[in-house]
């Protein structure tokens, strides 16, 4: 399993366009009435490494990081893989 994080945060005035291209691509969440501050967590969860890679070559992905260069003042995209085996926990002596 691997997960991909975006971090966002989208420049003034660009909240509508951002968010409008983020809920064709991903979902219809719409901005809310009254929203002083939008910062976006996008979190995405991949079988494999291999399943990521290949989504990391997609429009959808293009599309997603023209967004977050044009329309944000800060963003940063983060990879995290996690290892294929559970960890073992140490037991604690009692």
């Amino acid at each position: 399993m691997s997960i991909l994080t975006v971090i966002a945060q989208v420049k003034p005035g660009k909240r509508r366009e951002f968010l409008y291209t983020l809920t064709s691509l991903y979902s219809n969440r719409e901005e809310e009435e009254g929203l002083k501050e939008f910062t976006l967590y996008l979190i995405t969860e991949w079988e494999t490494q291999k399943d990521l890679e290949r989504h990391l070559h997609t429009e959808k992905f293009e599309v997603l990081n023209g967004a977050l260069q044009v329309l944000c003042a800060k963003s940063e995209i983060r990879h995290s893989p996690i290892a294929e085996k559970e960890a073992e926990v140490p037991k604690s002596k009692p």
